[in-house]
């Protein structure tokens, strides 16, 4: 490595310009530099404007400032050091632009800042606080294995790209509020040590939080998810749990339910199913569809169906009477040996008059204590079978009625 280069006054920084002019260089090369001197933009570069800048390996030890400065071309901050502030308010990077391993010693302001390259700033190190808000990211934004000393702010931010934050440390408190990920957002195996709040956040492209830990309150509130997996989701129920927001988790709750939902019952595709014989295949493809995970699909099938994995009272109340109390009566009254409504077409008095006899028998059916010989006025016979039915029924039924009232404990917080 080239021995590094000093420079303490702003004439000697002139001086450096000058030789790397008359040396045919690019003219803001300055890898390997060490900044003696504050760092102005405004005051040491034409029109606030760098073409192409190389500041890797270089080390500031004042105060830097790049407020409002334009940066055409590749930019490279690769390994730099910044001991002393360094401020980047409303900068533009045109190119990408490349900080990876710098160090930010001091305060660090991205505010408003516009970077439309990749923005890579992997293993970069803030020692205390950084202010992006209000920031825009239109390709990739990558701050894997970054660590945030000090206190982080992206309300507002903007990622239109890939946002990569795997692996990234939290150690202090952080701030997306009302940030917008329009991409895929990777936060895997991210460490949150003093908490984060994504309130009235929007992830429009898929959310990846799978291994990540929350070791303090966050608060998600009003976040918007269009897309993640199971383990992101239980992830942000757990976390808004411990903040008793009972409210916000039953959602994720049932987001988190209809993922498994689709690992079980998608998880066979006719396309995959090997061999000749088409009966062979067609029972191949039920067995794997339904027989697979049978016990999993059942009790995911009756918490989807009976209350809407706890959300729903009024599915509770259609599925107890529609689904269950209904189907199980008409089936029940199929195997009465003499039915109670074999005339019921005699007239239209007789008609309305068993129509009568029919719900209130139908009543006494969804009450899961009636007597066997409920109809006993008519003296129907009930077959064996029947007796079957009527014994399956109350076990359905009686389930109807317990998720029907867990559902409505659960929106009594509504």
């Amino acid at each position: 490595m080239a021995e590094a280069i000093r420079i303490e006054s702003t004439e000697r920084f002139k001086e450096y310009i000058s030789n790397l002019d008359s040396k045919g260089k690019e003219k803001f090369n300055f890898k390997n530099v060490i900044f003696a001197i504050e760092m102005n933009a405004e005051i040491l570069f034409p029109n606030n404007e760098l073409l192409n800048a190389n500041f890797k390996n270089s080390v500031f030890e004042k105060k830097v400032n790049f407020f409002d400065t334009k940066f055409k071309g590749k930019t490279d901050f690769s390994e730099a050091e910044f001991k002393d502030k360094a401020f980047f308010i409303g900068s533009k990077f045109e190119d990408s632009a490349i900080f990876t391993k710098a160090k930010f010693m001091d305060e660090t302001l991205f505010t408003s800042s516009e970077f439309n390259g990749m923005a890579i700033f992997e293993e970069v190190i803030f020692s205390k606080l950084v202010h992006l808000w209000g920031a825009s990211f239109l390709k990739v934004a990558n701050y894997s294995d970054a660590v945030f000393e000090g206190y982080a702010e992206f309300s507002e931010t903007k990622f239109l790209g890939y946002a990569q934050f795997k692996n990234a440390q939290f150690l202090d408190k952080v701030f997306f509020g009302e940030a917008v990920f329009e991409d895929y957002s990777l936060f895997q195996l991210v460490r949150f040590m003093d908490g984060v709040v994504f309130n009235k956040t929007v992830f429009k492209g898929e959310l990846d939080l799978r291994g990540s830990v929350f070791m303090a309150e966050s608060l998600f509130t009003g976040v918007k998810i269009f897309k993640s997996d199971r383990e992101s989701y239980r992830i942000i129920k757990h976390e808004l749990l411990k903040s008793n927001n009972i409210i916000d988790a039953l959602g994720f709750y049932q987001k988190e339910m209809i993922c498994y939902w689709e690992s079980l019952f998608n998880n066979s595709k006719w396309t995959v199913i090997k061999g000749n014989n088409l009966i062979h295949k067609v029972f191949k493809f039920l067995h794997i569809k339904f027989m697979t995970d049978f016990n999993e699909k059942a009790i995911l099938f009756l918490n989807r169906y009976s209350n809407n994995y706890g959300l729903s009272w009024t599915q509770g109340i259609k599925f107890t009477v529609l689904f269950v109390g209904l189907p199980f009566f008409l089936l029940y009254n199929s195997l009465l040996a003499d039915p109670y409504y074999k005339s019921i077409f005699t007239d239209f008095d007789s008609f309305v008059y068993v129509l009568d006899q029919g719900l209130q028998y139908f009543v006494q059916f969804l009450n899961p204590t009636h007597a066997f010989d409920f109809m006993k006025v008519y003296d129907p016979h009930p077959q064996g079978p029947a007796y079957i039915i009527d014994g399956f029924s109350r076990i359905f039924i009686t389930y109807g009625y317990y998720q029907t009232i867990q559902a409505f404990r659960k929106f009594k917080f509504n």
